[in-house]
């Protein structure tokens, strides 16, 4: 299960792979807003 950790000036990401489907939460982080985004596959969730 190889799990990813992607930093940038503004954002972490950590992917998750289990077998064929694939999981990705996204934190970015701006001057004034937190958004975190989790992927499933094709399906997207975002808040």
């Amino acid at each position: 299960m190889p799990i990813q950790f992607g930093f940038t000036s503004d954002s972490i990401q950590i992917h998750f792979r289990f077998n064929s489907d694939s999981i990705q939460i996204q934190f970015r982080f701006n001057s004034d807003s937190i958004q975190i985004q989790f992927r499933f596959n094709s399906d997207s969730i975002q808040f």
